[in-house]
């Protein structure tokens, strides 16, 4: 009779780190505002956070599936009509920010879309990550800024006439 036996601890350890650590990235993908959705070679959905779920449903009515092709109807309603380029620049290694309006049950809401590549471990490009923040605040607060620097700038451009 031969018993053989192999020490696993650090096995263990490390399959426990790897599972601690995608835990924590689920964590700070899900809890994060912006808008996350992963996209394959032909544009099929992989995988999406809560901040996306509520902003397909918004703009389709219904929940977005896992494996579905990406409709184009999307992208027009989201004020995407490029969106086919834009994701073919991101296949091709480029990565894109741009700003577009998106009405959203009446309201106009301003987002920064922020198309890339995604990679595999072996930094061969596998498919697309989109990114969309909301920054409707951030830009109503600048134009606000803008008009009272203005205002103040003309308060202070008159010339007073001393009698």
């Amino acid at each position: 009779i031969a018993i053989f036996s192999t020490n696993i601890t650090y096995e263990k350890r490390l399959e426990h780190s790897l599972i601690k650590s995608e835990a924590d990235l689920e964590s700070l993908v899900e809890n994060i505002p912006y808008a996350i959705f992963s996209l394959d070679l032909d544009f099929k959905l992989l995988k999406y956070n809560g901040a996306f779920k509520n902003f397909w449903i918004q703009i389709v009515g219904e929940e977005p599936e896992i494996g579905s092709v990406l409709p184009y109807e999307v992208c027009t309603k989201a004020n995407l009509n490029d969106c086919g380029m834009l994701f073919q620049d991101a296949l091709s290694g480029k990565s894109t920010t741009i700003e577009r309006i998106i009405s959203l049950q009446g309201q106009e809401l301003i987002y920064e879309i922020s198309i890339n590549p995604a990679y595999s471990a072996h930094a061969e490009v596998i498919g697309i990550t989109v990114l969309m923040n909301n920054i409707t605040q951030r830009k109503l607060t600048e134009g606000r800024l803008l008009e009272n620097q203005q205002r103040y700038q003309s308060l202070f451009d008159q010339k007073v006439v001393v009698s």
